[in-house]
């Protein structure tokens, strides 16, 4: 699959590891009450590209974007919560929905190196 496109490939990728290496920060961000556009911006690049290698978006990405969202919308309800267990609970939970979030980065990952 790789080899059909190998230039499209390699754009996805970069575009992973932009997205993943980013994607901690613009949580903390989120938590901290700071909506930084970056974090959905590079997730729409990678859906543009996603588009254009394939055509078919959403087969390969929407775990991806279920993952972002999980913790993004989990990140702004920990930057509203007004006492500590509410908030502890949540970081918790923000916590188990990032690891999930990296897992589908890495399966995303090894699927576009063709591996």
């Amino acid at each position: 699959m790789a080899l059909l496109h190998p230039d499209r490939t390699l754009e996805q990728l970069a575009l992973l590891e932009v997205y993943a290496a980013e994607f901690d920060w613009y949580c903390f961000c989120l938590v901290c009450g700071h909506a930084p556009g970056r974090g959905q911006d590079t997730l729409q690049s990678l859906y543009q590209a996603q588009a254009r290698r394939r055509g078919n978006r959403m087969r390969e990405l929407y775990p991806l974007v279920c993952a972002h969202w999980d913790a993004v919308n989990l990140a702004n309800q920990m930057a509203q919560a007004r006492d500590d267990w509410t908030r502890a609970r949540l970081h918790s939970r923000l916590r188990e929905a990032k690891v999930r979030h990296r897992t589908v980065v890495q399966s995303l990952r090894g699927a576009w190196a063709g591996t």
